[in-house]
């Protein structure tokens, strides 16, 4: 009749048993490849995610380091690592804090769902706030304060309030050396980038966001600005994909 004996059926699982046959174990299935595991396979949506991208939406808020996509600023380097398929950036060449909270302001007003399009959206501030000798604030600023810690905190709680669930990156500025915003100097409020940073990380922390700490992870100093930035602030191809590298 063509249907297995017992025996026929007790031959088969006794070779299966030998070769040491086991069922699919979804453990061992890789589901993306941030980390390279040579003891896992790829699944269908590693390999869909890796080949057509991620299908991860980024919005950017910032100045002129942010404010372009196109190779060679940051960003576009980012959209290519990580395969993200839609971005948008609201950022502005010379904007400060106060200007990008005001966009946002604005943004929400008349569009109070737009965060609901994105699945991450990022902060990149600070040199314009230093440039032009805003106050620093500290820690314990307020959201209705007029300084730069009071600013940052209110586009944070903004953005959260929006969207709960969306991945929040914010980025501290990193180091320059130009006429303008000299190496490791203070301004006229009294304070330097690195501080500026240091309040940045202090800020994440206390509201679980996580910190880019650029400052920190850029590698630009006095030996490599001239390498990376074009004019002493604002990266040149290298340096951002530099920059682009660590966002990633």
């Amino acid at each position: 009749t063509g249907a297995l004996s017992g025996t026929d059926w007790n031959t088969f699982n006794n070779k299966q048993n030998a070769l040491g046959f086991t069922p699919e174990k979804v453990a061992n299935k890789a589901i993306d490849f941030t980390t390279v595991n040579n003891t896992l396979y790829p699944s269908v949506q590693a390999v869909s995610e890796t080949v057509l991208g991620s299908n991860k939406k980024w919005v950017l808020f910032g100045d002129s380091i942010s404010n372009t996509l196109l190779e060679p600023d940051y960003p576009f380097y980012v959209i290519d690592n990580l395969k993200l398929t839609g971005t948008v950036t609201n950022a502005v060449a010379g904007n400060t804090s106060a200007d990008q909270l005001t966009i946002l302001n604005s943004i929400l007003t008349s569009t109070p769902t737009y965060f609901n399009s994105f699945d991450i959206a990022s902060l990149l501030v600070g040199v314009n706030d230093w440039a032009t000798n805003v106050p620093l604030g500290n820690r314990q600023s307020l959201i209705t304060d007029a300084n730069f810690a009071g600013r940052i905190k209110a586009i944070i709680e903004k953005i959260l309030t929006a969207k709960p669930d969306i991945k929040l990156y914010v980025m501290t500025p990193f180091e320059t050396n130009s006429v303008a915003a000299p190496y490791n100097s203070f301004n006229t409020a009294g304070y330097t980038l690195r501080e500026m940073s240091v309040l940045i990380s202090q800020i994440c922390s206390d509201y679980s966001v996580q910190c880019i700490d650029l400052y920190s992870l850029s590698q630009l100093n006095l030996k490599t600005i001239p390498a990376l930035l074009s004019d002493g602030v604002h990266p040149n191809s290298v340096g951002a994909k530099v920059i682009g590298d660590i966002v990633a």
